[in-house]
């Protein structure tokens, strides 16, 4: 409170202030010239005010001869801008200023006399921040008189007439929540002034007052007229207002008197009453939100209203002042022009008082008024002492079509008979729970409700709503709406609903009807960014139960059923790039699942149809921890688009940073469907597959996959596996494929990056068989990482034919054998891995007509070769064999001869040679020895001879002799 004393002083001084220098300006103009004025005026500024002010001395006009003794000064375009935290915010700006003051009272007379001040478009904003410094806070004290110094005679000044023409206040404050625009403003009067006493009268009128507390606009743009009489105290800081002054609203008159001080304490203290006795009652409704318009003036009105209140004592952060506000209208009427009826018996007593915050009354004994011949009637009675006491009656009774016979209500039009009824009686403690006697019925009959918009009504209304809650007490709470029925275009809806014990909640629920969405276009415009259309039926939609037993997941204790159906179902938004077509449903609902039968539709490119049943569908819905939706169907689809679909996930604007991962798609953990599958056509990352038939399991975040098949790249594979799609990771595949006889060619134009494994591929002509165990991540749309691919293979190339093959032709040159450089394989069998981005073969071998070539090594996905190979080719029907090494990428290789050892071709060769040569010797050596064991045998042969021949002979002689 002490910065508004100090502000609001700060302010007045500062006006002051700049009021004495503009007087000072006109006393010394004869005796200097413009630039030594500029620089007076700037120094006495610069001397009172900490702020910025402009002006340009060409636009100062000043005169004394002309109307001697009588002083004229006019000023234009000058201004105070804020410094610091306002240092970018106008306080004030003036388009110009008119001053006449006599001469000779300056130099000669007691007090000062001012014939005319006048302002044109000046323009005011005074802003408090929450800190409480305020923009007005410009006065600089080091320019004052010191704090006790009295020896100054009190300073008088008379102010004939003062005026502003077309200004606009804006007051700001920040810390109370208030803001207020006084726009078109006009102002004119008179105001003296003998030391700290200010004596004000002054008219005021502005076109559009706007007043808003707490960002509630209590007054919007509406008409502002004042009177004033105040006598300002500035040593006290005391207002008073007095008798005479008055403030119009629109055109509700009131009287205001009283006193407003703000000691140095930092309170305010308030002593003010405000009035309108006997005033007509038309004026209290020209301050009625909507009514005060160009057709006022045409509005026929009867009847009385008092009004007055009081606002006594002090006003600070603690504590406010006592309040008191009477209201009474008596007999009122109004009526429109050009309408037939008007409403009538308007009669009001109301009384509100505030002592403190634990003593607040609002007496409404009688509140009646008549809509035509409709009578409404309620009464009210809230007494806060140490609880809040309530006691309150409405009865409402009328026919709305004689609304429109009221009020000027155009491009609508209703009928039916209303009934309402309403009580509440008791004590309110929000904090101890305790709640009043509430009581509430209504009832409308033959409701009809259309515009000129709508092309078909809403008919045949029937409602019926009751809400009790007897002694507060929440067990006892019942809210029913026993009956609500109507006609749509060419539909009927029937529902019934009931709430009831807040300490348990149970609930009844059935609906029946339907809805004709293709009626809704008729009002949508033709650029509108939604269309909606076709059939939506219910049938005997019922849920009944109690709200703890779904907590606690006792669905089988929740009664359910009924059917919902829809057909034609069409959603076309620009929010979505495709549209959304649904031919047939038909969902059957009981308390442990439902049933999809026949549920059809499409999705741009993509048709589908589903068949099966959901369980735990309650606590999914409702959001309940560890519910998870459980289900199995039958999934249907001649044309399964991927690439299309994927469209429909929003794109991430913002880039992750070094540590985040790209947006991805998610599945649920709180999922447990089984999906069977059976699908024509899919198209994914231009990859064509048909026949896809196989289980899809979604649980736990992840998709695994059973035994998949499909047809694709003019063959057969057979799939399982996993895809994690678990919130918060990368998704990641874990798969194992049996291919067969899948096209080679259009495998690797179909997998592009894959070519850099086996550049050579690319120009195969063939089939090819295997095994493939395969994982890795997956990117943003689920496109395949190839950087992260981890797999085994175990390949078999049925057939295939490569031609031109470039390889061939450095190993036949190389190797001076001449080779075919077109391959023909079959039968050949191959296998292989990948790991962190390179593809490691075994070595495998292929025919080349007599020959044969083995290759065996690893490659990149950029192309990069690093392989061993050998050439085996018959000389002499002797096999012989070179060994190579084959570097760098197929583009550009690199090929060098060497031998199983790594020897290069040189050092084969004369490896060769001595091998050769140590062969002959070795052969040499054998035939020696042998045709030396062979003469040796034959020798010994001939002595063995010899020895039989000589005993021979010896016989013969000895016979002979013996004989």
């Amino acid at each position: 409170m002490h910065l508004i004393r100090n502000g609001l002083k700060a302010l007045l001084v500062t006006v002051a202030s700049l009021l004495f220098v503009v007087m000072a300006l006109a006393i010394v103009v004869p005796r200097t010239y413009k630039n030594e004025i500029q620089v007076l005026i700037e120094t006495e500024i610069e001397k009172m005010l900490e702020a910025d002010v402009y002006f340009d001395i060409d636009d100062v006009t000043i005169s004394v001869f002309s109307n001697f003794p009588q002083l004229t000064l006019e000023m234009h375009n000058f201004g105070l801008i804020g410094v610091n935290e306002f240092k970018s915010d106008t306080l004030l700006h003036s388009d110009a200023l008119r001053l006449e003051m006599n001469l000779w009272s300056v130099i000669f007379a007691d007090a000062i006399e001012v014939n005319k001040i006048g302002l044109d478009g000046p323009k005011v904003n005074i802003f408090t921040l929450k800190s409480g410094q305020a923009n007005y806070d410009v006065y600089s004290s080091s320019g004052s008189t010191k704090d006790g110094d009295t020896s100054a005679s009190p300073m008088a000044l008379n102010i004939e007439s003062w005026e502003i023409a077309a200004g606009r206040l804006r007051y700001r404050d920040e810390g109370l929540g208030v803001d207020v625009l006084m726009d078109t403003l006009n102002m004119e009067g008179s105001a003296t002034m003998l030391g700290d006493l200010v004596k004000i009268e002054s008219n005021l009128l502005s076109n559009a007052f706007s007043m808003s507390y707490e960002r509630i606009k209590y007054f919007n743009a509406y008409l502002l007229k004042a009177s004033l009489s105040i006598d300002f105290d500035m040593e006290k800081f005391a207002f008073t207002l007095n008798d005479g002054t008055s403030v119009t609203l629109n055109e509700f008159p009131l009287l205001v008197n009283g006193t407003l001080e703000l000691p140095d304490n930092g309170d305010i203290l308030t002593n003010i009453h405000f009035e309108a006795s006997n005033t007509e009652f038309k004026s209290l409704l020209s301050v009625v939100p909507t009514m005060y318009d160009e057709s006022f003036s045409k509005l026929k009105s009867e009847g009385q209203v008092s009004f007055a209140g009081e606002v006594n004592g002090a006003y600070n952060e603690n504590t406010l002042p006592v309040m008191g506000l009477s209201l009474n209208v008596s007999n009122g009427i109004f009526k429109y022009d050009g309408l037939p009826e008007s409403v009538n018996g308007v009669n009001i007593d109301l009384r509100v008082d505030y002592k403190d915050s634990s003593d607040i009354r609002l007496d409404m004994p009688r509140f009646e008024v008549k809509l035509s011949d409709n009578p409404i009637s309620a009464n009210l009675s809230l007494k806060k002492q140490l609880k809040l006491a309530i006691q309150s009656n409405l009865k409402v009774k009328f026919n709305l079509l004689d609304i429109q016979k009221i009020f000027p209500i155009e491009e609508l039009d209703f009928a039916g008979n209303l009934g309402v009824e309403a009580s509440v009686d008791g004590m309110l403690d929000m904090e101890k729970k305790v709640l009043p006697s509430i009581r509430f019925e209504t009832i409308l009959v033959n409701g009809r409700l259309a515009s000129e918009k709508v092309p078909f009504p809403v008919k045949d209304i029937f409602l019926s709503l009751s809400f009790n809650l007897p002694n507060g007490e929440f067990e006892k709470f019942d809210a029913n709406l026993s009956r609500f029925n109507f006609n749509f275009g060419e539909e009927q809806f029937n529902v019934f609903a009931r709430l009831k014990n807040l300490g348990d909640p149970s609930f009844e629920l059935d609906a029946s009807g339907g809805l004709n969405l293709d009626q809704f276009n008729k009002l949508i415009p033709e650029k509108a960014e939604t269309i909606i259309g076709g059939q939506i039926g219910l049938k005997n939609l019922k849920a009944a139960g109690k709200l703890s037993s779904i907590a606690s997941a006792k669905y089988q204790d929740i009664e359910t059923g009924g059917q919902l159906t829809a057909s034609n179902l069409v959603l076309k938004t620009k929010s979505l790039p495709l549209d959304v077509n649904l031919t047939n449903v038909e969902l059957g609902v009981s308390p442990e699942r439902l049933t999809m039968d026949n549920f059809k539709g499409s999705i741009g490119n993509t048709d589908f149809s589903v068949n099966g049943v959901v369980e735990n569908y309650l606590g999914y819905f409702l959001a309940l921890s560890d519910s998870v939706l459980k289900g199995n169907f039958v999934v249907k689809s001649s044309n399964l688009d991927v690439d299309q679909l994927m469209t429909l996930v929003p794109e991430s604007s913002a880039q992750p940073t070094q540590n985040e991962e790209s947006p991805t798609i998610s599945l649920p953990a709180n999922l447990n469907l089984v999906l069977n599958t059976s699908i024509g056509q899919v198209v994914y990352s231009s990859l064509n597959l048909s026949n896809f038939e196989g289980k899809v399991f979604l649980k736990n975040g992840k998709a695994t996959l059973e035994n998949l098949s499909l047809l694709t790249l003019d063959g057969n594979i057979q799939m399982d596996g996993s895809v994690d799609l678990r919130e918060g990771r990368q998704p990641f595949y874990d798969l194992r494929l049996n291919a067969t006889a899948i096209d080679i060619s259009k495998t690797l134009h179909t997998f592009v990056p894959l070519q850099g494994f086996v550049p050579i591929a690319e120009k195969v002509k063939g089939k090819v068989s295997g095994a493939f165990e395969v994982s890795g991540g997956l990117g943003e749309g689920l496109s395949l990482d190839y950087n992260s691919i981890n797999a085994e293979a175990s390949v078999w190339v049925l057939v295939a034919r490569i031609e031109n093959v470039e390889l061939i032709k450095l190993i036949s040159r190389i190797g001076k054998q001449a080779l075919s450089d077109d391959l023909e394989i079959r039968d050949v069998r191959m296998k292989g891995k990948v790991v962190s981005g390179r593809l490691i073969f075994d070595p495998f071998t292929l025919p080349i007509g007599k020959s044969s070539f083995t290759l065996g090594g690893t490659s990149s996905l950029d192309g990069e070769l690093q392989c061993d190979a050998n050439l085996n080719f018959p000389v002499n029907n002797i096999e012989q064999s070179l060994f190579f090494k084959i570097n760098g990428s197929y583009d550009d290789l690199q090929v060098s001869l060497v031998n199983g050892q790594g020897l290069t071709v040189k050092e084969q060769v004369k490896s060769t040679v001595e091998t050769a040569k140590a062969d002959i010797k070795e052969e040499a050596t054998e035939q020696l020895e042998e045709k030396k064991a062979e003469l040796k045998e034959k020798a010994e042969e001939k002595k063995e001879e010899a020895k039989d021949n000589i005993k021979n002979a010896l016989r013969e002689k000895l016979k002979k002799k013996g004989g």
